[in-house]
């Protein structure tokens, strides 16, 4: 229960106090492979007394220095989902989409996609 709290007090200077750097190159190669949160229960993340959220969780906090840190992350992370799926978009309408002939079994033609 005490490391609830003094999480949940790391939490609260993290986000009002924090100051730090990080690398331009760290934070596009963040934005673009995506950060790793935990994936099970996380004391941090999830405590009902002292939970601080997915945004404010430990793993959060160790990555990014400082709040401001995570904001850029995270829009420049939504910026490069959302750029990816119209080029993917793009290279279904426009691309190598249609459909050709990938080899012939048993007297059958097996279509494909390129």
């Amino acid at each position: 229960m005490m490391e609830d709290k003094r999480d949940r007090e790391d939490y609260i200077r993290w986000k009002n106090f924090a100051e730090g750097k990080m690398l331009t190159k760290n934070l596009i190669r963040l934005a673009i492979d995506g950060h790793q949160q935990c994936e099970e229960y996380c004391i941090s993340r999830d405590s009902k007394k002292y939970g601080v959220g997915k945004d404010g969780c430990a793993c959060i906090r160790e990555t990014f220095p400082t709040p401001d840190h995570y904001k850029v992350y995270r829009e420049m992370r939504r910026v490069y989902q959302e750029k990816e799926s119209l080029l993917q978009l793009n290279e279904i309408i426009y691309g190598n989409c249609f459909p050709k002939e990938k080899e012939e079994k048993d007297g059958e033609k097996n279509y494909y996609f390129v």
